[in-house]
């Protein structure tokens, strides 16, 4: 029997990178319904809509009593989306890497550009629909500084997620350890950023005092809220996609 030859790219079979794009989807969609609520929580918090508890617990008993409808609101849909595609540029950079006996300098260079550059986009996407769905006043164009601000904040977990978080569990000796600490840990100096982003939205003019104290009110709540979401998403999420990835290519052969 004649065995089936594959096409390539970067010297990686076409059906690899159908692999790895299985397994990524299906690890994002173990965290992406907690993600929604998570992040709708935080937007309707920041925009004065619903207190972080309130809109918290309305997701919670949603997803609990209408598990099916929680999980095909365009929400959970969107960060499904979101981390599904972020782990098949993880995915893909791995499989690359791999054929090409790339160095760990090399692995991160590449997970650091290519990852952050899908995830920004995907993010920054993301955030535009939530900050209308779910901010203050009539559906405007999300300002640059607004769109700025994001891109900071999620450079700054892509890097703690898939550059750091190797480095330090190296040196410590818990690699699982580290990729669950590192991305969580960088929340609370992205969230003053993220926080900015969002008052630029739905307070625009303000003054730097003001932007000032309403993140200064808003920041520890925050900040603990993105851990919850990161956690799942750059903690918990890159070991279950590892997983994933290992069992689907073991059962493609």
């Amino acid at each position: 029997m004649t065995a089936i030859t594959m096409p390539q790219l970067f010297g990686v079979d076409a059906g690899a990178y159908a692999v790895d794009a299985a397994a990524a989807f299906t690890s994002a969609f173990t965290v992406a319904p907690l993600i929604a609520g998570i992040d709708q929580a935080i937007v309707q918090n920041a925009s004065g809509r619903s207190t972080l508890g309130q809109s918290l617990a309305s997701s919670f008993k949603m997803m609990v009593s209408k598990p099916h409808h929680f999980v095909m609101q365009p929400a959970s849909l969107m960060l499904w989306g979101v981390y599904g595609g972020t782990y098949v540029a993880v995915n893909w950079v791995t499989s690359i890497c791999d054929a090409k006996d790339a160095t760990a300098l090399e692995r991160n260079q590449m997970k650091f550009g290519v990852v952050s550059s899908v995830n920004l986009s995907l993010n920054i996407t993301k955030d535009k629909a939530f900050t209308r769905m779910f901010g203050t006043g009539l559906a405007r164009p999300v300002p640059l500084p607004t769109i700025a601000a994001f891109g900071v904040r999620d450079s700054l977990t892509v890097f703690a997620s898939f550059n750091l978080a190797p480095l330090v569990g190296a040196l410590t000796g818990a690699p699982a350890a580290s990729q669950l600490v590192c991305p969580v840990a960088m929340q609370f100096v992205s969230a003053p950023i993220h926080l900015w982003g969002l008052d630029t939205y739905n307070r625009p003019g303000q003054t730097s005092a003001s932007r000032a104290a309403f993140i200064n009110t808003e920041y520890v709540k925050t900040a603990l809220a993105r851990c919850g979401r990161i956690l799942p998403a750059f903690g918990i999420c890159p070991l279950v996609n590892a997983r994933v990835r290992s069992t689907y290519h073991a059962w493609a052969g």
